[in-house]
């Protein structure tokens, strides 16, 4: 590559990693903080000692919040300033992914050395002499390498970066994942160097570098591990298909991942704990199916707050050609004449770096599903790698009568600049509107008000906007746990902590997982009277209910009759009652409770009949309570209450019926 075509790349690279900049400076401090960032501005603003010993209780190492921390100190916690260092840790990825690309694909230097005697044709690198190694040793005539790779490949990547939905959603958030996906390219991009560089003085400095990023990677987030270890099984394949230097190669793996779990031991305590009482999801089994549509929703076209997922799947087709044509580029550039012998693990490095965190995160999530796309970032530069050769490199002329890979391109630019738009300017796809829900509570609120903030654990963003309305907090926890579900044993805390309050306004976020039944709204409908708001806010719930002088809240089940009818000792229906409704006919509220644990997923069904045995409305099949209570999370002997709605057929007469139940 001459000087002019070189500057010309750079000059384009500036510009994309510019636009890159001004795409996650857009709209930065518009929108509300949602829970996760609550936490961030809760953890980071506080002292080194008590930040360290609450992540050590959490799910996130505390090394993100230790940088925030004198960040926050200096520049405040708004908005803006808790996103800004999520911004520069997304543009300088940009930069590391170009450098990555770069020592990927058009390094001259070999990942192996081959066995004596053997000719081997390697790549240049740009802006270096053809006839010069990385040893500094000079080419053979013969083996003189020769490009096999466009310089437009790690500029088209960093474009797709820069434009990636998802990149841009993250960049914007002030939580760790950009920061994790940095640490991650720093650590592959130091670990290619090392293979690529000669010995001993200027690789000590690189393993060095390996050392420290893997361990920022560790200590930012634990799902870092699997990209480690994606790493190391490149790293070993690496060692072995090495004839020359496989020995001290392998001596110097072992000794830097030696290294790494030293520097690691300190928290090694906290992650294993963590794992073993973590309740903040249900146990099961993963829905594979639906993990992998949102994962590749996620990656390819952003989160889910930028695009509707019925769309999301229609445009997944398009991705599916884009894959399929960037195959096609991948396999044409490896059947080059001009590419080296060591093609093959260069690509085993972007495949296995895509592959094994993905598949590590599915495997560990697959008994207890804790999955979440964002959890897979960090493997997502791999995508952009493949993409940036298998839609970047030239084809041969003879095969360009269609513009695939252009077409390709246009179509990734496409997809994102749908999500990017619905991300700026449609409020539907905004974040949880905690500062819209906090602003017109304290517009509206009276000194008699109390706020009931369910679930407990949003306590964080909540006190960032509304500091000077504290929550009554239930359940009053510092992290979901699945476990804390409210019941009936919610009301004597709502007894006491409404004391003298003649109105309450009931904030919920996550309540289908902390309060699926609806127990804190029916204890305060039933105590008092719920008055209907002209407004409503984007993921939280706000309603307002008035309260007598002397509210009565009761743990008791309001029961019209009992019925105690046994179902397989598997449950039991206490009685029913009548549920208040502005309009006849009201649903009947029954009264379960489980008689055992670790019941399966009970079903129910039924009808209606008079008493010569005629059907006037049949109960379709449902669970009990609610789909999002299923009978598999009850506890034993927890009564818990589900609201049945009775399909009357048109014409049924007045009369008494029986009601049929089955439970299966």
């Amino acid at each position: 590559m001459n000087e002019r075509s070189a500057g010309r790349w750079s000059g384009l690279l500036l510009a994309v990693i510019l636009f890159g900049f001004l795409l996650r400076l857009t709209g930065l401090g518009t929108q509300s903080l949602w829970y996760d960032e609550g936490v961030t501005a809760a953890v980071s603003r506080q002292g080194i000692v008590e930040l360290t010993r609450w992540t050590a209780d959490d799910i996130q190492p505390p090394l993100y919040y230790l940088l925030l921390n004198p960040w926050t100190r200096v520049l405040g916690t708004s908005e803006w300033a808790l996103r800004f260092p999520s911004v520069m840790a997304g543009v300088l990825g940009l930069a590391v992914l170009y450098a990555l690309a770069r020592r990927l694909w058009l390094a001259t230097a070999r990942l192996v050395r081959p066995p004596p005697g053997v000719a081997h044709t390697d790549v240049p690198q740009p802006g270096r002499s053809a006839g010069t190694q990385s040893d500094g040793a000079a080419a053979p005539e013969a083996s003189r390498p020769v490009a096999w790779v466009s310089p437009a490949v790690p500029w088209l990547a960093v474009l797709l970066a820069a434009i990636a939905p998802q990149w841009v959603y993250y960049a914007q958030e002030a939580r760790n994942y950009t920061l994790l996906t940095l640490f991650g390219m720093l650590c592959g991009y130091l670990l290619l160097r090392v293979l690529t560089t000669a010995p001993p003085r200027p690789r000590r400095t690189l393993w060095l570098g390996v050392i420290a990023a893997a361990l920022a990677a560790l200590y930012t987030h634990y799902f870092a591990l699997f990209l480690l270890l994606a790493l190391a099984l490149f790293y070993a394949v690496a060692c072995l298909v090495d004839r020359t230097a496989r020995r001290r190669r392998i001596v110097e793996g072992l000794l830097a991942a030696a290294a790494v779990v030293l520097g690691y031991l300190p928290w090694l305590p906290f992650l294993l704990n963590r794992y073993q009482v973590d309740s903040s999801y249900w146990q099961g089994t993963l829905k594979l199916d639906e993990s992998l549509r949102h994962l590749a929703i996620n990656s390819t076209l952003g989160a889910p707050e930028m695009l509707a997922e019925p769309r999301a799947v229609a445009l997944l087709l398009v991705w599916a050609g884009v894959a399929l044509v960037a195959l096609a580029g991948i396999g044409a550039a490896l059947r080059q004449p001009t590419a080296p012998r060591d093609a093959p693990l260069r690509l085993l490095f972007a495949v296995s770096y895509l592959v094994v965190p993905v598949g590590c995160v599915l495997l560990l999530a697959y008994r207890a599903p804790k999955f979440n796309p964002r959890y897979v970032m960090l493997a997502t530069p791999a995508l952009f790698l493949l993409l940036g050769l298998g839609l970047g490199q030239p084809r041969p002329a003879a095969r360009r009568r269609v513009p695939y890979q252009q077409l390709a391109v246009l179509a990734i630019v496409a997809t994102s600049v749908l999500a990017l738009t619905n991300w700026y300017r449609d409020p539907a796809y905004a974040k949880a509107d905690w500062r819209g829900v906090a602003q017109y509570v304290r517009t509206h609120a009276t000194a008699d008000d109390a706020v009931v903030l369910v679930s407990g654990h949003a306590a964080p963003v909540w006190n960032y906007y509304a500091p000077d309305l504290p929550p009554l907090r239930l359940p009053e926890i510092d992290v979901l746990d699945v476990n804390q579900v409210l019941g009936y044993d919610a009301a004597p805390v709502l007894q006491t902590g409404l004391a003298g309050k003649r109105g309450v306004w009931l904030v919920s976020w996550q309540d289908d997982v902390v309060d699926p039944v609806g127990f804190v709204a029916d204890l305060l409908g039933r105590a008092g009277r719920e008055e209907p708001l002209p407004a409503a806010f984007q993921q939280v719930g706000l309603r307002y209910f008035v309260l007598p002088p002397a509210p009565n809240f009761s743990a008791e089940p309001p029961l019209v009759a009992q019925v105690q009818a046994n179902f397989a000792n598997l449950v039991e229906l206490m009685g029913w009652g009548m549920q208040p409704c502005p309009t006849a006919p009201c649903p009947l509220r029954l009264e379960w409770q489980a008689l055992q644990s670790a019941l399966p997923d009970l079903k129910l069904a039924g009808e209606v009949v008079d008493a010569q045995g005629h059907v006037w409305a049949r109960v379709p099949d449902q669970r009990l309570v609610s789909y999002q209570y299923p009978t598999t999370h009850w506890a034993v002997q927890r009564p818990v209450f589900g609201l049945l709605d009775l399909p009357w057929w048109q014409g049924t007469p007045p009369g008494t019926y029986d009601l049929i139940l089955r439970v299966y």
